[in-house]
């Protein structure tokens, strides 16, 4: 009977500590939710795209940054891309949820290209294939499905 004893008494005990620091009755622990972790990545970029306006193409240079934010299964990206050349100046924003973590995310995005002659003015629609490493960083993005359309 004494062994029970000397076992009985720090199993009872902690089951009191758990009662007495564990949530209060009816209290839900599902509204916590993790901590997000938020990481910018800055890249050097250049953009080549058929001109909608004119014939050829318009070539520019510039950077952009990725961010990506992580929390659970869920991740948010947004990108954005300055650049300038041929005349335009340009900016790209995008941004996408997605429900789990992936090596590689599309991310639908337009852009804005002004020129020094209005006429020449343009907008674009494209994704933006966007390949992260282990910790969800971004470590490039690609364009695909480029669009573009004359005027603004």
């Amino acid at each position: 009977m004494k062994t029970f004893a000397r076992f009985a008494m720090p199993f009872a005990a902690a089951i009191g500590l758990t009662l007495a620091f564990g949530p209060a009755a009816g209290a839900s622990t599902a509204g916590f939710r993790p901590r997000p972790v938020t990481q910018t990545v800055n890249f050097s970029t250049s953009f080549s795209i058929a001109n909608p306006c004119k014939t050829g193409s318009a070539d520019t240079t510039g950077h952009g940054a990725v961010t990506t934010t992580t929390a659970g299964p869920y991740t948010t990206i947004s990108l954005v891309d300055h650049e300038s050349g041929d005349g335009y100046q340009l900016d790209t924003v995008g941004a996408a949820k997605f429900d789990a973590i992936a090596s590689t995310y599309s991310v639908p995005v337009k852009s804005l290209w002004i020129n020094r002659d209005p006429r020449l003015d343009f907008h674009a629609s494209f994704d933006f294939t966007v390949t992260v490493n282990s910790e969800n960083a971004a470590t490039s993005f690609l364009a695909s499905n480029v669009t573009g359309t004359c005027g603004i």
